[in-house]
């Protein structure tokens, strides 16, 4: 079976709620508006991508790779990313909402929250 390879595509306004985003390796892409509410990007790869004025709340990362991907003005609710790929693990969010999203033991000596809000899960 052949894997899925997306590079340099903009995605806008799409609902991944129920018509899911497709397993593969996206790299360079761009999404805007969209909203991933409680879907599962499981076992997606994501390499340099953006993130901006979407809905990742409760998404479910389970071996998801973000490497170099920036969130802008986006809510991440509840998004366990110590579920994710270790390797290469790069995030930037500029401007989220991160409430009750955990990152318990993952390395992110190098991700960088701009003026963003992060309540812990207690």
């Amino acid at each position: 079976m052949e894997s899925l390879y997306i590079s340099d595509k903009n995605f806008k306004k799409k609902n991944f709620e129920k018509s899911l985003l497709k397993k593969g390796k996206y790299e360079n892409c761009t999404f805007t508006n969209c909203s991933f509410y409680n879907s599962d990007i499981s076992e997606i790869v994501f390499i340099d991508c953006n993130f901006v004025e979407c809905n990742l709340s409760i998404v479910k990362v389970s071996g998801t790779t973000f490497n170099g991907v920036q969130f802008t003005n986006c809510k991440v609710l509840g998004v366990r990313f110590e579920d994710c790929n270790d390797f290469g693990f790069s995030v930037n969010f500029d401007n989220c909402i991160l409430d009750h999203s955990s990152f318990f033991k993952k390395k992110i000596r190098k991700a960088v929250f701009n003026s963003s809000k992060l309540i812990p899960d207690f």
